[in-house]
């Protein structure tokens, strides 16, 4: 590509291309000439320059809330095995033997 056509890439990037980089940016590191129009798009654009923000911030938010899941202990927020027992047995005694209860007793 020549330095023409690169300028006028950089200078011309429309916002739908620039919101499209701004989602790559996440996942990979972008080419220069990538990098250097959506700069320059987002300088221009403040609509683009909330979108790109707006990205960044459900990325952390994510990254965030897996970071927290991951610490918790799994089995938090669980029935303990005995509780589980207690219910299948009265759900067997109720009579309701497709609710897995049947499993659970054996």
């Amino acid at each position: 590509m020549s330095r023409l056509n690169s300028l006028l890439r950089v200078l011309t990037l429309r916002c739908e291309a620039a919101s499209e980089l701004s989602s790559r940016e996440l996942d990979d590191s972008l080419p220069r000439l990538d990098r250097a129009a959506l700069l320059c798009h987002v300088l221009a654009c403040r609509s683009c320059l909330r979108f790109r923000a707006q990205v960044r911030l459900i990325r952390k938010a994510v990254r965030r809330r897996a970071q927290l899941l991951a610490e918790t202990d799994s089995t938090k927020g669980r029935l303990s095995a005995e509780a589980r027992y207690r219910i299948a047995l009265e759900c067997r005694e109720n009579g309701r033997a497709d609710s897995g209860a049947e499993t659970m007793l054996e």
